[in-house]
């Protein structure tokens, strides 16, 4: 039986995985998708990925792919989730992009640094809050802040006007 719902106007089916969750796929990639064994891989140091892995005789290795690559049949650049809250692989919840733009919506590492915003750092000498962001490669300096929340407001305004979409805004609590 085929789950068919209405979820922002438009159609979208479920695909169940082998590992058993269910993802959202729109109902025109779901007898395409079908065709494979798709499983949500964890790791530690990665977000959850929805992939199908086949052995490929001729090259005597296992062909990792991935589902939204698939759904968008994209080979060279990378394919991103617009909103990774759920298991949504909608069409219009993927986003094709470079790298760069990639690199770009990432949060902050998880790395132990002096602030919890990205773009965000302590600054000794000064005793304030910087904020930086790196634009073509080149760390550009956003100034220095009273308050940790205002450098990273900073950083957000300045990630939104130089990578548009592509921008990670910090959640300021």
């Amino acid at each position: 039986m085929i789950n068919e719902t209405k979820y922002d106007n438009s159609d979208f089916i479920l695909l169940k995985l082998k590992t058993g969750e269910e993802v959202m796929v729109d109902i025109e990639d779901y007898e395409r998708l079908m065709e494979r064994v798709w499983i949500l891989r964890k790791s530690e140091n990665r977000k959850p990925q929805v992939i199908s892995m086949i052995w490929d005789k001729a090259q005597g290795k296992i062909i990792t792919t991935y589902l939204a690559r698939e759904i968008i049949q994209e080979t060279q650049k990378v394919v991103v989730r617009k909103n990774l809250e759920g298991l949504d692989f909608r069409k219009s919840n993927l986003l094709v992009v470079t790298r760069k733009e990639k690199e770009r919506m990432r949060a902050k590492t998880e790395i132990k640094t002096t602030s919890k915003y990205k773009g965000v750092a302590w600054r000794k000498q000064s005793n304030k809050w910087s904020a930086t962001i790196c634009v073509n490669d080149k760390r550009k300096y956003l100034g220095l802040y009273s308050s940790e929340k205002e450098a990273a407001q900073i950083y957000n305004d300045a990630a939104k006007k130089y990578f548009n979409e592509f921008a990670f805004q910090n959640k300021i609590e």
